[in-house]
């Protein structure tokens, strides 16, 4: 006699078996909305920050190396926990919200001791700061069970653009604000500047 948890076991689908089924559900793992969109948008705010922090950092390597070099490596640890965490959900997600927090504390201690309490610096604390407490909210959230919320491949897409769509726009916005920002070809030019005090006077 067949019994009931025989019957159901019969009337499942086989699950993928091999290395293309391991490959699927590690690709598209149960994972809820909330998670995905903490997840994503988590990872891609801290890669921001750590974009800004960077070029934070660098016009300071001459004159205060140790901190500037400090904020540098902070900012690698933060921009490879950003992509890994892209990647999928899973114990990325707390490292680099860790790497983000530390990373988002240090540039703005650190902005006073440069004269650097300005644009730059708070967009890269608030990116950095703001995408670990996303991260953490993802890292808290049980991953493995699919449930209403679990968004489909278009939703997944949307919010992934939308993301990347503010982060980037922050992030600009920060860059622009940084010495490099501040020396950049304005968008559309080319070639050299010219100095609008001597262009088109000849002795």
């Amino acid at each position: 006699m067949t019994t009931t948890a025989g019957r159901a076991a019969a009337a499942a689908p086989p699950a993928p078996s091999g290395p293309r089924g391991a490959s699927a559900r590690a690709a598209w793992p149960d994972e809820g909305g909330t998670s995905f969109g903490a997840r994503s948008w988590g990872a891609l705010a801290v890669g921001g920050g750590a974009l800004v922090t960077v070029a934070v950092a660098v016009p300071h390597l001459a004159s205060h190396v140790l901190l500037a070099t400090a904020l540098l490596l902070l900012a690698a640890a933060t921009a490879v926990g950003s992509v890994a965490t892209l990647r999928g959900p899973g114990r990325a997600a707390r490292a680099a919200a860790g790497a983000a927090t530390a990373t988002g504390a240090a540039v703005l201690l650190s902005a006073p001791s440069w004269g650097l309490v300005g644009t730059a610096a708070v967009t890269a604390g608030a990116l950095t700061l703001g995408g670990a407490v996303l991260l953490g909210v993802a890292a808290r959230t049980p991953v493995g069970r699919a449930d209403r919320t679990t968004p489909g491949p278009w939703a997944r897409l949307g919010v992934l653009t939308v993301g990347a769509l503010l982060a980037s726009a922050a992030t600009v916005h920060g860059l622009a604000a940084t010495e490099a920002g501040a020396h950049a070809v304005p968008h559309g030019s080319h070639g050299l500047l010219l100095d609008p005090g001597t262009h088109g006077h000849h002795g």
